[in-house]
């Protein structure tokens, strides 16, 4: 009976073990894949959860981004438009109107921190988040981000990022909103290191 009750003992402290998420620095080692990658590029789909509606919308695009040059973000579906994302500025075409707009990032510093924090995630870079962002494993293949800054927190309660079995990409990302209204982002056909053409970097009316 003691040896039962020894083997029964054993077995739930490795599986109490094997539920504890990691350590931030095993996390950190864990996505040491996505440091050398140089570009990626996606489809996405995005569904917009607005809680006080119980209303779904969703989007389909495709992502292109090179590191710390410029992210594109291309939604074909229900309505085109293109949002381009750069060190310096957001630009954004809108198909409907056939207009562009440009923010610069001394207009609105709030472009500046999409840009980098996005950067920063997509390369798995988790020391250059926590300026801004306390970070929380969840499990295995989960971060929970929740900020720190007065200016994220305006945008985004928390941020949680799932990434692919091999950790070679970014799987999902949850975006929860002040309000609870969400933003969930599901990535398939990743191609990274792949080169891009210069013209991605362009709008319609350039």
């Amino acid at each position: 009976m003691r040896i039962s009750l020894s083997i029964l003992s054993v077995l739930l402290s490795m599986l109490v073990a094997k539920a504890q998420p990691p350590s931030l620095e095993d996390f950190t080692t864990k996505l040491t894949p996505l440091s050398d990658i140089r570009t990626i590029q996606a489809d996405f789909t995005m569904h917009r959860h607005i809680q006080a509606l119980d209303f779904k919308l969703e989007f389909k695009g495709i992502l292109a981004q090179e590191r710390n040059h410029a992210l594109r973000w291309e939604v074909m579906s229900p309505l085109h438009s293109i949002s381009l994302f750069t060190p310096q500025q957001f630009r954004q075409w809108d198909e409907q109107t056939g207009k562009t707009i440009a923010i610069k990032v001394n207009d609105m510093p709030w472009v500046a921190m999409v840009f980098n924090a996005q950067t920063k995630w997509l390369e798995g870079d988790l020391n250059g988040l926590k300026a801004d962002f306390n970070i929380v494993p969840q499990d295995d293949h989960t971060l929970q981000l929740e900020p720190k800054t007065p200016q994220i927190q305006v945008l985004f309660k928390s941020i949680t990022l799932t990434f692919a079995q091999d950790y070679s990409a970014i799987k999902t990302i949850l975006f929860v909103e002040p309000h609870g209204d969400t933003i969930t982002v599901a990535f398939s056909n990743v191609r990274n290191n792949q080169d891009i053409e210069e013209k991605q970097w362009k709008l319609p009316t350039d």
